[in-house]
Formats: C-alpha cells, structure tokens, sequence
C-alpha cells in the first residue's frame, strides 16, 4: 500500500559502544503490506510513521519521509473505508485500499519508468501488485529503484511461470509472446471466470480477437496485429482489462494471494 526507496540506513558506527562490524547489504526499492498498519491484539486503530510493525533492521530504509508520506495517506484511506463499509481496519479487503490510493495516482509497486502520467499507470500498478509481469529490481546508491520496462517484450517462459497460480499455459515456439499468444492466453484463463462475470467471449478464439480488436484503441494501445509481439504494457492493459488478475487474485493482510472463486 506504500513505497520506499531508501536504502538501510543506521547509524551505529558513531556509538562506540555498538558493534562496529555490522554492514548492510544494498537493497532495491520495496512495497510495505498493509497489515504492518493493523495492531493484531487490537480494534479501532491504524498505525502509521515510524509505528508500523517492522523490525529495527527495515526501520532504517522505511523511517525516511517519503515512504512515511505514502503509508500515511494509506492508513487515512484505510480509515476512511473502515467508515464507509462500517468494518474494522483488519476487514477491509487490501484490494479495495490499493484501488484507492490508485485512484489517488499514489504508488503501490515503485516502477521507477512508469509514471502516473501514463495512461497506462493503473493497469499497469495491479499486474505488478498480482505477481504478474515482475518489475527488476535495482540498488542504486541513496535511490533504489524497481524497472518494469514497458516498451519491452514480454519473454514467454518468465510469463508461464508468473501466471501459473491462474492457469497452466501450454505455449511453445515463440521465445516473445505475440498478441495471438495472449489471445490464446485469455481463452484459458477466461473459461475459469464465472460466466455471469464475462464480459468477453472466451469460448470463440476469432471472436475473442475482434472484440480485442474493437477496443484496443479504448484502451489506448496502437496497431492491433495478432502477428506481432506484445510489450509488457500492452500484455498489462489486455489482462487488467479483460480477465482482471487484480480482483481474481486477491491478497491478504498477511501478504498471501488468495484466488476468488
């Protein structure tokens, strides 16, 4: 629900009465869930700043303003859906928060080359925050950072495997998944979604493709060609917008996905 950028940053080494052979490994940038907001033996009540529930270790990269900034506007937006649902803070769905804070143009995976300017920034947000399309992480002197590459194309093996806890794919020959592909990726995973919740024909392969074709423009992508290889954002705004990996794979406070039914 919030992101940090800072890497560990103690001062131990000018108390000389604290171990002075402790160094920190670099870390990249990182998310902070939201059950580190919700006391476990407690009701009506959020904690933010530098009261989360994090070791003293973490507390050294997530102490830093920015990420303070971030966890605070999530807990206010926590607090806010606790009174709107009427539910404790450790009943509100973390998607529902996410959702939020998305809406907010805030942070929940820092992809450090996708902006809230893109129009794609919220699709892209939930593939991220799904496990679906992982950023790659870098330690960069004081500002870590997490690349998603957008304008790259999505290499087929890594994708298998991300997506497995949805469906088994059965995609070969093509090292970069084309549009056909991701086409033939939708019938597999749309069969398993209610069918009263479909708002695309997953049974008809063409069909498929020409109400892909109908609203690719929509969504503000370019040149529909089943031919052709597909970015990761193109791949992130098709299943953001047809199969919904955000909503299906929901997370608990404990940071565990959980498939919805």
């Amino acid at each position: 629900i919030s992101v940090g950028d800072y890497p560990v940053d103690h001062h131990h080494k000018k108390n000389p009465a604290a171990p002075q052979h402790l160094d920190f490994y670099p870390v990249p940038s990182f998310n902070i869930p939201l059950g580190a907001l919700i006391p476990v033996s407690f009701t009506g009540i959020i904690i933010a700043e530098k009261g989360i529930s994090a070791s003293n270790i973490v507390n050294g990269a997530s102490r830093l303003q920015p990420c303070v900034l971030l966890t605070g506007q999530a807990a206010g937006t926590l607090a806010a859906l606790c009174i709107q649902q009427k539910k404790q803070a450790a009943e509100v769905k973390v998607r529902d928060v996410q959702q939020q804070l998305l809406n907010s143009n805030a942070y929940i995976m820092s992809y450090v080359d996708v902006t809230p300017a893109s129009v794609h920034f919220q699709s892209i947000q939930r593939l991220g925050a799904t496990g679906i399309l992982k950023g790659k992480p870098e330690p960069y002197k004081w500002e870590n950072r997490t690349w998603f590459y957008p304008d790259s194309f999505v290499n087929t093996q890594l994708f298998i495997a991300d997506f497995k806890p949805f469906a088994h794919l059965e995609i070969c020959c093509n090292e970069q998944l084309t549009i056909e592909n991701a086409s033939q990726v939708l019938m597999v995973a749309g069969k398993k979604i209610n069918p009263k919740n479909r708002l695309f024909n997953f049974e008809d392969g063409n069909k498929l493709n020409e109400q892909l074709k109908i609203n690719w423009a929509k969504w503000g992508l370019q040149n529909f060609d089943t031919n052709r290889k597909i970015t990761r954002a193109e791949l992130a705004v098709l299943l953001d917008k047809t199969i919904d990996p955000f909503q299906w794979m929901q997370v608990t406070h404990s940071g565990k996905f959980v498939l919805s039914k």
